[in-house]
């Protein structure tokens, strides 16, 4: 930390958003909801610094990237269901 380089093992800055719609009654079904989800993860700056790149024993940062997410659920009753869908594009 003295050395004024950044600490290892930081994971990168990230954003994250949720939309989601809910109806609250539909027939037997209660709490029937969507939520579209994304998250933009930005590619990793802060790495310690080495002039001999050869001298390192990590990979690169991967770029940046982004990740698309789908919920669905309802509930009948006392049971609850939900589907939840991660990396919807897987891009």
């Amino acid at each position: 930390v003295t050395e004024d380089e950044p600490l290892v093992f930081m994971p990168a800055n990230r954003f994250s958003q949720a939309l989601s719609y809910t109806i609250e009654e539909m027939g037997r079904w209660r709490n029937t909801f969507l939520k579209v989800s994304f998250q933009h993860v930005l590619e990793q700056k802060n790495i310690p610094f080495d002039e001999n790149p050869e001298a390192r024993d990590w990979l690169p940062p991967p770029p940046a990237y982004s990740l698309w997410g789908l919920q669905a659920g309802s509930s009948l009753g006392p049971l609850e269901m939900s589907l939840t869908i991660d990396n919807l594009l897987n891009i």
